[in-house]
């Protein structure tokens, strides 16, 4: 997830001064978190962690027998990370562009249209995708078409809700620098035959 979460330190850097074109981020504050796991608390509050990932300062855990389907679709992980003792971001990792609209939708849904942003190049890869910048929560859902493979479904979807005051810290810490010089960790493309979560052994 290593230039993953440096995007998304970088957008909530930016203040983007573009509006929600409807709805409102209020939601987004109100609920600072997912299924009733608030950001910002403390790892020592949780009993059904498993660890995965140390990355970038951030230790990532994964919660024991938590059910995948988000909305109308399932996800095939969801990952949440510490920095220094405190949840600072929680992950949803998909594969397919079903599951991507899904996930849209749903987002769009709960919070209003997001800002809009893409970082394709020329050759038509990179990440798009939408940006909710609440008070207190950053939002960011993330598009990856893989064209490796041009007549397959290989693209990925991740949907990162993340604590501002922790992005914050991870910026004063110098964590941009470093996230920028590491990318082995974000999630590989998919096989032609199987889609494979991201950072599966260590993740």
């Amino acid at each position: 997830m290593g230039r993953i979460q440096t995007l998304i330190v970088l957008l909530f850097l930016a203040g983007c001064s573009l509006s929600q074109r409807t709805g409102s981020v209020a939601k987004l504050d109100a609920k600072n978190g997912f299924r009733g796991v608030q950001l910002l608390s403390p790892l020592t509050q949780f009993d059904d962690l498993e660890f995965v990932e140390l990355k970038n300062g951030m230790a990532c855990f994964k919660r024991q027998n938590e059910d995948l389907t988000v909305a109308d679709t399932t996800v095939g992980s969801i990952r949440y990370c510490f920095y220094k003792g405190r949840l600072g971001s929680i992950s949803l990792w998909g594969a397919g562009g079903k599951t991507a609209a899904e996930l849209v939708t749903e987002m769009r849904r709960n919070y209003g249209t997001g800002e809009p942003f893409s970082l394709r190049k020329e050759d038509g890869t990179g990440p798009v995708g939408e940006i909710w910048r609440g008070e207190k929560v950053t939002a960011v859902l993330l598009f990856v078409e893989h064209r490796s493979f041009p007549q397959m479904d290989v693209s990925e979807v991740v949907v990162t809700l993340s604590a501002n005051e922790v992005l914050a810290q991870m910026d004063e810490a110098g964590r941009v620098e470093s996230l920028l010089g590491q990318g082995s960790g974000d999630p590989p493309a998919p096989s032609p035959t199987k889609g494979a979560e991201p950072g599966a052994s260590a993740r």
